[in-house]
């Protein structure tokens, strides 16, 4: 035996254990930030909820603010062929007094 392969083997597993404390550190700050969004998730949630009770709110106030729009498309079909009459009888009469 000697004191080579030993001594290279301590620092081998020495290396080792620094590159392991490093990985359980950071292991451990990613270990907090999950606890701390455990944590945080009931007022995450009860803010998301305080959200959509707003936003559906803001769609029944806009479904209320809605105003029927009276008639149907027959009847403004008919409404606007009344004006293109009138218009017709009114550029006829215009063009029949230019004639005269």
């Amino acid at each position: 035996l000697s004191e080579g392969p030993i001594k290279s083997n301590i620092n081998r597993l020495k290396a080792r254990k620094i590159d392991l404390l490093a990985q359980l550190e950071e292991c451990n700050a990613e270990l907090d930030m999950e606890h701390k969004r455990l944590a945080d998730l009931p007022k995450s949630v009860e803010e998301q909820k305080a959200r959509l009770k707003s936003a559906i709110k803001n769609v029944a106030d806009l479904t209320k603010s809605l105003k029927v729009i009276s008639g149907t498309d027959a009847q403004d079909a008919q409404a606007i062929e009344e004006v293109k009459q009138i218009r017709q009888r009114a550029i006829l009469a215009i063009q029949r007094y230019l004639s005269q």
